[in-house]
């Protein structure tokens, strides 16, 4: 159905079963694990998506479960995402929990952004780390551009070339503008425009073309998996 653009999608998760009324931890477990095709999380390739920033809510606590892919991680943004839908955005975006100054990641994904020959996305203890962003920062060094981990003040968007969501789901998903208050930051070319993000797209391509065998894996990403399973 999806062709080589889609994937496969694994998801192992743990849950307690024993039987027992309370909140102590569990003395059993189910671990489970649900696989369904998928295509691209948010649709079509080309097209960029908007970003709205939530600030009446944090994604995850100072030192609590932000950096974990438990259900604490996404319940905080089930309403807040439902909202933001209903306005027209695709996606929202979460600053830091303490401070509430400095860009986190979106609801679903990481954050990137590319400024002059940089490579830039958020470091912090409360983000769950993505190894889709950690692919496409092998490959932006392999551009040789400088891959810079640090914090980024929301009022950084305006400097910025290029603006992606990276994850398992959204891949390399460019952002067109991303609304924070009554502030409007426009990301790149016109959102309409084919060559909106190049460079992000450029790099999805060299993703998926060593996903799909189209580009040899210098990188010793791929594991066979008939051999893994024997």
């Amino acid at each position: 159905r999806y062709g080589p653009k889609g994937a496969l999608s694994r998801g192992p998760f743990l849950r307690g079963s024993s039987r027992r009324i309370g909140v102590p931890p569990a003395t059993e477990h189910k671990f489970i694990v649900v696989a369904s095709p998928v295509s691209k999380y948010y649709g079509a390739d080309s097209k960029a998506i908007k970003a709205l920033v939530v600030d009446y809510c944090d994604r995850a606590a100072p030192q609590g479960l932000g950096n974990v892919k438990t259900a604490a991680n996404y319940a905080p943004d089930l309403k807040p995402s439902a909202l933001a839908q209903k306005m027209g955005y695709n996606v929202t975006l979460y600053l830091d929990p303490k401070e509430h100054k400095y860009i986190e990641e979106f609801a679903t994904s990481n954050f990137a952004a590319i400024k002059g020959d940089r490579y830039v996305t958020p470091c912090s203890g409360s983000i769950l780390p993505s190894i889709t962003n950690l692919s496409i920062q092998q490959l932006a060094r392999r551009m040789d551009l400088k891959v810079e981990r640090r914090k980024i003040a929301i009022e950084e968007l305006e400097e910025f070339d290029e603006v992606a969501s990276l994850g398992t789901a959204a891949l390399v998903s460019p952002v067109s503008s991303i609304v924070h208050g009554e502030k409007n930051y426009k990301i790149g070319a016109d959102e309409r425009d084919e060559e909106h993000s190049p460079i992000f797209k450029q790099l999805q391509r060299e993703l998926m073309d060593i996903q799909t065998g189209q580009s040899p894996d210098e990188f010793r990403w791929m594991t066979d998996a008939l051999s893994a399973a024997s």
